[in-house]
């Protein structure tokens, strides 16, 4: 089908301003695009799904690239757009609106028969557009894609949230990480002798007296990232709230930040429990009721 390539086409040449984030205008407008392909498929299935193979390949090797210009943003763009290529959309039409505005604005003599054929075949009745979700269900190629989609949204928001948490909570987690290093840095002597003999605690017990592990080191540490843990919170929130433009995924961002949040602090209270065991720490209980109370 002509107009598939020339929807390619338009996409692969797709440019915008390295400083804007946000959805890229060919994302959403592809939910609308497969449910009238889906109305108009005619037997032609083969046909239509090698059409989405083609079209969202595309659409998802180019969202990579335009995520890529700018580094400090690459996880915000995907799953913004991976996000978008999800939404439920329900879009209300009027029978009487021009197909350009509604699916691919490609001016080609080819695509236009196709958009306006669409438009004057449509029945008065039909006045929402199917989400890709509902199509997802009962279109495997497209169940495909969207399965593909979800996975990217997730590990995008992982890889933003563990940032967001790490730089406001550097110090607890690098201390963590030492601690992790030095029994990781094991020589196999020192492996075999507490496989053998149980060593392990003794071996524990020997970390506070390594160069910048010291108990006065650690309560340093951890009064400098505990103290005004409100505020801290408050400023992590803020992060994860400044360059999100769609502001109806920000609620699921930071419940998913709450979360890894206290994963990530619950292993750090049960290393931190074997290594230093008199010293006094924020629980996990209290830390879930202040994260709760922000």
């Amino acid at each position: 089908m002509q107009f598939v390539d020339d929807a390619c086409y338009q996409i692969e040449k797709y440019e915008r301003n390295v400083r804007q984030i946000g959805v890229v205008p060919y994302i959403p407008r592809f939910s609308q695009l497969a449910a009238r392909m889906e109305q108009y498929i005619n037997g032609s299935r083969d046909l239509v799904d090698q059409a989405y193979t083609k079209i969202v390949s595309i659409m998802f090797v180019i969202l990579e690239k335009i995520a890529q210009v700018e580094p400090k943003y690459v996880d915000i763009v995907l799953l913004e757009n991976y996000a978008a290529f999800q939404h439920r959309y329900a879009l209300f039409l009027n029978p009487n609106c021009d197909a350009r505005s509604i699916l691919f604005d490609i001016r080609t003599k080819n695509n236009m028969k196709w958009l306006l054929f669409c438009t004057t075949n449509c029945l008065n009745k039909f006045n929402m557009i199917s989400s890709l979700y509902d199509l997802a269900n009962v279109v495997p190629t497209l169940a495909k894609y969207y399965h593909q989609a979800s996975e990217a949204y997730e590990q995008a928001c992982s890889r933003h949230i563990n940032l967001v948490i790490y730089i406001h909570f550097e110090k607890l987690f690098q201390f963590a990480r030492k601690i992790e290093e030095l029994m990781y840095n094991m020589s196999p002597e020192e492996v075999n002798e507490i496989i053998q003999f149980g060593a392990l605690s003794r071996f524990l017990c020997l970390i506070p007296f390594q160069v910048g592990m010291s108990k006065v080191e650690f309560r340093k540490m951890l009064k400098s990232s505990l103290s005004g843990l409100d505020k801290t919170i408050n400023a992590m929130y803020r992060k994860l709230q400044k360059n999100i433009t769609a502001e109806e995924l920000l609620p699921s961002l930071w419940e998913k930040c709450k979360k890894e949040f206290l994963d990530k602090y619950a292993t750090f209270l049960k290393l931190i429990s074997k290594v230093y065991p008199d010293e006094k720490v924020t629980s996990a209980t209290e830390m879930r009721d202040i994260l709760a109370s922000l």
